[in-house]
């Protein structure tokens, strides 16, 4: 895996810190990868698993610590800080959920562990677009939204808490609804970012 270290050098210095904000970093690694037969976190790419990858990125984005979600212990190696998801059954949106609610942080950074083409140079853009209240979310050019990289406010814990109880478990629509009551940011894509969202499902996506 290589990056570009001075396009990611400017962009550090562009976006401004702020102390209240602290960020958490989520690498979604809890799915049972039934279309790829076996886990999309142990792929390589360049040499590196993909969770190593997903792990790196989160560094050079500056998060204030990270953890992996699972559904249960031993999905993923050991050194890895879990998050034990406690809505196992509830997919990504009860991954995030639990993160919002056990962690301790203002922001947090969820990725799904399938996006091979994700560049730091993105994750700093998004991280530029929050406030101490909002998160951000990159929107395609079509206007699809993209929730499985994208940086959500500890403030929308109540909100999925309520999509729980009622099984309304799309996490888009969880979106949707952090958009709607200003908590969260769309960041607009180009062609060039809208690449870099490529997610593998099965083994011919590599």
């Amino acid at each position: 895996m290589s990056f570009d270290s001075a396009s990611t050098g400017r962009y550090q210095r562009s976006v401004q810190e702020r102390e209240t904000i602290t960020m958490a970093g989520i690498i979604l690694a809890g799915g049972a990868s039934s279309r790829m037969h076996f886990p999309k976190h142990s792929l390589l790419i360049n040499g590196v698993t993909m969770l190593e990858r997903q792990v790196r990125l989160l560094r050079l984005a500056r998060v204030d610590s990270f953890f992996v979600s699972v559904a249960k212990e031993g999905q993923v190696p050991k050194k890895y800080p879990l998050l034990i998801d406690k809505y196992p059954d509830l997919g990504p949106l009860g991954a995030i959920a639990t993160a919002l609610e056990t962690v301790k942080a203002t922001h947090f950074l969820v990725l799904a562990v399938d996006l091979p083409d994700l560049t730091p140079e993105l994750l700093l853009r998004l991280r530029n677009k929050c406030t101490e209240v909002s998160g951000s979310v990159p929107m395609r050019m079509n206007g699809d939204l993209e929730p499985l990289c994208a940086i959500y406010p500890a403030t929308g814990a109540s909100l999925v808490l309520q999509r729980i109880a009622k099984n309304a478990c799309s996490v888009k629509g969880f979106v949707e609804e952090l958009i709607a009551a200003e908590q969260m940011n769309p960041h607009e894509l180009t062609a060039e970012e809208e690449a870099l969202l490529r997610n593998v499902n099965y083994p011919q996506d590599l």
